[in-house]
């Protein structure tokens, strides 16, 4: 069963890991929007991708089964949370601060 999660763990997209690591850690929806300077409803979206991909029909269920997850990879020398790729600035932000 761990494999299969670690298989559907690497399906994931960098949106939707970066989405599961804010949400595994309590963030509420609207903070990773800001944070990800996505909309709510693309965190939503991603949530709903998550739930949809790891087969869960919940919040609690998929906190569950990332827990389990992570316990085994650490006993097994997995790796969690899943890699993301380090996120670029957006262009515009670094234009703006360029000349202002």
């Amino acid at each position: 069963r761990f494999e299969d999660i670690s298989r559907l763990l690497a399906e994931l997209s960098d949106g939707e890991r970066e989405v599961l690591e804010l949400v595994m850690s309590g963030t509420p929806s609207k903070t990773i929007a800001r944070r990800l300077d996505v909309s709510l409803r693309t965190v939503e979206a991603r949530r709903a991708s998550i739930f949809h991909t790891i087969g869960v029909a919940s919040l609690p269920e998929l906190v569950r089964v990332i827990v389990e997850y992570g316990e085994y990879a650490s006993r097994t020398g997995g790796s969690w949370p899943p890699q993301t790729k380090p996120r670029p600035e957006r262009y515009s932000r670094d234009i703006r601060s360029g000349f202002a």
